[in-house]
């Protein structure tokens, strides 16, 4: 059965505007089920360049491949950019036309798709399902920043479980956690793998794979890379293009420190996340929901970042990290010059103690509403315009 996505709210709206719509994210998040039975395209002509056919006529006459309809969707795009210059001239000359290009890593940072498609495409990032999303539930968020609670709350599901299986699409069809276990390690040796030469030339793939593996051991710190290099061995050099490759293919994100002012400069030192708490169950042989308690609270932390991800993608918000000194909060959440900090904690209950960097960083600048996000089952107003929200609401 299809579940609706977010995101196609925001496509139908940009169709209006755009003659090409990019959608890339990474492999199995379910950018071809969405392309396929979305009502947005039920009139589109669907062609995918993962076909060794098509690609075959796409080399000896790119222009032949493209048929003469209203809408035209072309899955897996990055496996044949030079058909960009044939769509520019087509929406160049006819700007009526829209074309739907879907790929699996970051199009926006293939140069050829950037460059023919500049003025003309708007780029979206499908990421994996949140919590209310998966059930079917409307998007609430901006509600919930408003401190607006008056709608329905879906159950909440086991969080350790969630957890360890992750939000990926095809997981909904799995229960039990061999099941879990061995889709991940499919996905890990398959896709990763595939793409990863088909973008790069890793020679020395036990070594990549060193290095994934340490880098999901410190989600949600600084990305200290010569750190990661002492640890594994591998060279800094080699450690930074790791991370950029494994950004392009939407397996790791960088979240840079919120800046108080524009005077303060960019802060250089970047925390790192993962794209899906599953995916690092898997890299970390974890084989069930008893989560060891040392990784519980990172894997918390980036479970919610996640979540936090899809909305600013909706919203066209930016996410960052605050620190200072000893103080820190784990997301500040900017929107239309709203700031919104957000603090995760894997507790129970929660109390305005539990706000005390909120309290502190509010002195700072101005605050619209502050979060404590937690395993609790209730929305408490723990302060003034601070309230603790249960994570499944996301």
């Amino acid at each position: 059965m299809y579940i609706r996505r977010w995101i196609e709210d925001k496509i139908k709206d940009l169709l209006k505007i755009f003659s090409v719509i990019v959608i890339s994210g990474p492999r199995q998040v379910g950018k071809t089920t969405l392309l396929k039975n979305s009502t947005l395209f039920k009139n589109a002509k669907y062609i995918s360049f993962d076909d060794l056919g098509t690609l075959a006529i796409l080399s000896e006459s790119p222009s032949m491949i493209i048929p003469d309809t209203d809408m035209v969707i072309i899955d897996e795009v990055q496996r044949f950019p030079q058909i960009l210059l044939e769509i520019k001239k087509i929406v160049d000359e006819n700007p009526k036309r829209k074309f739907i290009l879907s790929g699996s890593s970051n199009l926006l940072l293939l140069k050829n798709v950037s460059e023919s498609l500049a003025g003309r495409a708007y780029y979206l990032y499908l990421q994996p399902f949140t919590c209310s999303e998966i059930k079917g539930y409307k998007n609430n968020f901006s509600s919930l920043l408003n401190a607006d609670f008056d709608f329905k709350y879906p159950s909440r599901p086991n969080l350790e479980k969630q957890m360890f299986k992750g939000l990926f699409p095809k997981l909904i069809e799995f229960d039990k956690n061999i099941e879990i276990t061995y889709w991940w390690q499919g996905y890990i040796n398959t896709y990763l793998e595939k793409d990863l030469r088909s973008i790069s030339n890793i020679q020395n793939l036990p070594q990549f794979a060193n290095f994934i593996i340490t880098t999901a051991e410190r989600v949600g710190n600084l990305l200290n890379e010569t750190s990661i290099s002492n640890h594994t061995n591998i060279s800094q050099s080699t450690i930074s293009r790791y991370i950029n490759l494994l950004e392009t293919l939407f397996i790791s994100f960088r979240l840079y420190q919120f800046r108080l002012s524009l005077a303060q400069g960019i802060k250089k030192i970047p925390k790192i996340y993962i794209a899906d708490t599953g995916l690092i169950c898997s890299l970390l042989k974890i084989k069930d929901q008893k989560i060891p308690q040392y990784l519980k609270g990172k894997l918390f932390e980036n479970f919610i970042f996640q979540q936090l991800l899809v909305h600013t993608s909706l919203m066209e918000a930016e996410l960052f990290f605050w620190r200072e000194k000893q103080k820190e909060i784990d997301f500040i959440l900017s929107y239309n010059h709203n700031i919104f900090p957000i603090e995760v904690k894997l507790s129970k209950k929660v109390n305005i103690a539990d706000a005390k960097n909120i309290i502190e960083f509010s002195k700072k600048t101005k605050i619209n509403n502050g979060f404590i996000i937690y395993d609790g089952k209730e929305i408490n107003q723990l302060g003034r315009n601070i309230y603790a929200i249960p994570w499944y609401l996301l």
